[in-house]
């Protein structure tokens, strides 16, 4: 509900050349919805839509059928993609500074466009209208994806809170069909179309990773490379002078170049963990663990779609919840619900499937400090939220009400504030977890597992260096 033309009037009033757009010199960002992990909006165009049917508005899902202007005033608007801000601001168009929507208004209100092209080069953009206030960037500013740029309003010509988007190439006038998440997004005139959205935290240590990939009951420490290259350097022992050290390494996968998206997990249940791969299109697929003997531990051909529907990575666990040695997968949803999909074994159709599935916890609305590991040692994970304060909830069980229960929790580690680079792994053999800290400085600092019955299970003395070179 837009024109263009204040757009290109506010970018040759800051003396920004807004170039004919190039036949596809660069590629596509892989953009994201403009909105928070796992939220669906509803998207929609008409034939008269400004700058072109290519153009959408979007308003938040109230339920399978409707949507909510309600919901949607007020949104966090987030970045689709990394760049740097052409324009933050109030639309002159817009009558007054602050004007509500109506239509006796023109123009964007507060609005905002990004530039993802290399510096000075007429690339890719993104615009977005009708900010409900003066947005959370400002002109020149570099931005993240998913950072926060403002928040959905009507301000300017709007009939309503919603965010009027646009994807473009060279200049806002040549805004192009949307793709997010690197899918079309599909939205046609007059026929509206719910798109959930992907753009989720993206841990910083995301490629550190710890796994049993020998099956000794130590697990390994293995480093997910910028190339795709997998190494894995095996578990030595806790009273070897270091637990992991370098010359006893391998290379065990490659290909897998997005270490966000790049899971371990045993599924099989034969004690040596699966990597697994968190495509795009929400399809999880598992590449069997051939053995640390094998020329490659994990093999293309030696692999199947386990999953569909697991398209948020960070919002995606594994754990094993009823002690059967083969892990769950996990998702935690933007309400606090996690939901436990139960392993139904290697040769089942799909390893996990939607109606084997429960509601095993509430409350936990932060992917980043929730973590499952096994803190007791009777196989069956527990759920933690880490922080300065980690507090695990004991795993009651996959037949109970719930699985995690709040009155049946404690306090077992302090000052793990750096909860990207935080980690649980079985380090000592003993069948319980240690909590593990990949410092900045690449140094690996691993906390031992004194029992569930200590007055803490992690205690600061009982602890040891057991890697370096862990800067990722």
């Amino acid at each position: 509900m837009r024109r263009t033309l204040s757009i290109l009037a506010a970018g040759a009033a800051l003396g920004v050349l807004l170039h004919p757009a190039p036949a596809h010199a660069a590629p596509r960002p892989e953009f994201q919805l403009p909105f928070s992990c796992n939220e669906e909006w509803r998207g929609f165009t008409r034939s008269d839509h400004s700058p072109n049917p290519n153009s959408l508005d979007f308003v938040q899902v109230s339920s399978p059928t409707g949507e909510s202007p309600i919901l949607s005033a007020g949104s966090p608007i987030l970045a689709s993609y990394a760049g740097r801000v052409r324009f933050a601001g109030w639309d002159p168009d817009s009558g007054p500074v602050g004007s509500p929507g109506g239509p006796d208004k023109q123009g964007a209100g507060w609005y905002v466009v990004i530039d993802h092209g290399p510096a000075g080069y007429p690339g890719w953009g993104t615009s977005y209208f009708h900010m409900i206030e003066q947005p959370a960037v400002v002109t020149g500013q570099t931005v993240a994806t998913g950072q926060l740029i403002g928040r959905v309003g009507s301000t300017g010509h709007s009939s309503g809170p919603h965010l009027h988007y646009q994807q473009w190439e060279g200049t806002p006038s040549n805004t192009l069909a949307a793709y997010f998440n690197g899918q079309p997004a599909g939205v046609a005139i007059g026929a509206a179309k719910v798109i959930r959205s992907y753009n989720c935290p993206t841990s910083d240590g995301a490629r550190t990773r710890f796994a049993d990939l020998d099956g000794d009951g130590r697990d390994e420490i293995i480093s997910v490379g910028v190339n795709g290259d997998v190494v894995a350097y095996r578990n030595l022992g806790w009273d070897a002078p270091k637990v992991y050290d370098g010359p006893a390494s391998k290379l065990v996968a490659q290909g897998f170049t997005d270490p966000a998206r790049t899971k371990f997990a045993d599924l099989d249940g034969d004690g040596r963990d699966e990597i697994l791969s968190l495509q795009r299109n929400g399809d999880v697929v598992a590449y069997r663990n051939l053995g640390w003997d094998a020329p490659k531990v994990y093999d293309g051909p030696a692999s199947k779609l386990v999953a569909q529907g697991f398209a948020a990575p960070d919002w995606t666990r594994f754990g094993d919840l009823d002690g059967d040695g083969r892990d769950e997968i996990i998702t935690i949803g933007v309400n606090g619900d996690v939901i436990a999909y139960r392993n139904l074994g290697w040769d089942a159709p799909k390893v996990y499937d939607g109606p084997a599935s429960k509601l095993v916890a509430q409350g936990f609305r932060d992917p980043t400090r929730t973590y499952f590991a096994d803190l007791d040692g009777d196989g069956r994970d527990e759920i933690i939220t880490g922080g300065d304060n980690v507090i695990a909830y004991r795993n009651r069980g996959w037949d109970q009400a719930k699985v995690y229960d709040g009155p049946d929790s404690k306090l077992v580690a302090q000052g793990f504030t750096d909860v990207a680079r935080t980690h649980f792994a079985k380090v000592d053999g003993d069948r319980r977890e240690e909590i593990v800290s990949n410092l900045r400085s690449g140094d690996v600092i691993a906390y031992r597992n004194r029992g569930w019955e200590q007055p803490k299970v992690y205690d600061g003395p009982d602890s040891k260096l057991v890697a370096q070179g862990f800067t990722g």
